[in-house]
């Protein structure tokens, strides 16, 4: 079945502001490594689905709207999302009955980061137990986990990974670029049959992916990541 590279995790100056990434520039740059396409998460709000439209065709890239949501469980990423706002969304529960409503999928962005942040190093928060941490009510609520993130440590990678092992759940990967230069840092491998957005969205809902960087290789966070939890 065919396939492509897609960053999952794009943040726009235009969404998001605590963003300088370009996404015409961006594409340029997920292009020269090998992706297809990429989905723009900006917080709380899906981009206009015209916008969406021009971006695509601009860059001659798949472009998927989505969502970096808010939660009492931390941050989700939605994709497949048929409006704009999703600010009253802030209980997993409601977000979820909403989201399956609308055939969207739910992704728990950067799992770990409330435990691997800086915050969390100068509290002296303490690695979770993922054992214990898999157990959680919430996951039923969820599609997938994102196993890699482009803003993560490795090691914090590796905790995502093996919660993601514990789980039931479909593992991705995206860049959460927050600058034009770090898109494409990660990335999902997804089994779409063809390149429209919406055989991209059923090959997510199916679970026909895989996190990891076109090429393979490793990095480790890139220097921004400060003042972002």
């Amino acid at each position: 079945m065919p396939g492509g590279w897609f960053d999952l995790h794009l943040h726009t100056a235009v969404g998001s502001d605590d963003s300088r990434l370009d996404v015409r520039q961006a594409a340029e740059r997920l292009r020269a490594l090998g992706f297809r396409g990429f989905a723009v998460t900006d917080h709380q709000t899906a981009p206009p689905a015209a916008w969406v439209r021009e971006v695509a065709a601009r860059t001659g890239m798949v472009v998927l709207r989505g969502a970096e949501v808010s939660t009492e469980i931390g941050h989700v990423l939605v994709y497949g999302w048929d409006d704009e706002s999703l600010w009253a969304y802030d209980r997993i529960a409601d977000l979820a009955r909403a989201a399956r409503a609308k055939g969207a999928v739910l992704v728990a962005a950067h799992p770990l980061r409330r435990w691997y942040s800086e915050r969390a190093r100068r509290a002296g928060v303490a690695a979770p137990d993922l054992d214990e941490l898999a157990r959680r009510p919430w996951w039923r609520w969820l599609d997938g986990v994102e196993a890699l993130n482009g803003r993560a440590t490795a090691r914090e990678n590796a905790a995502a990974g093996a919660l993601a092992d514990r789980l039931p759940l479909m593992r991705v990967g995206g860049s959460d670029a927050h600058a034009t230069e770090h898109a494409g840092r990660a990335g999902t491998w997804i089994e779409a049959a063809g390149r429209e957005p919406e055989a991209v969205l059923d090959a997510l809902r199916r679970g026909r992916v895989r996190p990891g960087r076109p090429g393979g290789g490793d990095e480790e966070t890139p220097p921004d990541r400060r003042g972002i939890e």
